[in-house]
């Protein structure tokens, strides 16, 4: 056998039927269908339809934000004017049990004058 043989070189480049790498046309349509759709929905996704989009995203993402922003801030002071309410309703409430003794006390204190009296 000689080195320069191409016979034997190709046998030795060549790969056994098996391992051949075989593609049905159905397949090859479904990989070149599966590229258009890729290549169109990337085209999409690269048009200025979709980056005005996005702007109008971002804007609602800001206004979304500022609303929960106000929201926060507007029950943060419906809790501070809660809690005063509640103070305040305490305060009262003392105030007039305070009353209320006094007048119990003034009673009890005129009772006892009646009662002396006769």
């Amino acid at each position: 056998m000689n080195d320069r043989d191409i016979k034997d070189l190709k046998r030795e480049i060549a790969l056994p039927y098996s391992d051949q790498v075989l593609a049905l046309p159905t397949q090859l349509e479904e990989y070149k269908s599966m590229k258009d759709q890729k290549q169109a929905e990337n085209n999409t996704l690269k048009s200025t339809d979709n980056f005005s989009s996005m702007i109008n995203n971002k804007k609602l993402e800001d206004v979304k934000a500022q609303l929960t922003e106000e929201i926060t801030t507007n029950s943060i002071q419906e809790n501070t004017k809660q809690e005063q309410l509640n103070s305040e309703k305490h305060t009262k409430e003392s105030q007039y049990q305070d009353n209320l003794k006094k007048i119990d006390e003034e009673f009890a204190a005129s009772k006892e004058d009646q009662k002396a009296k006769y």
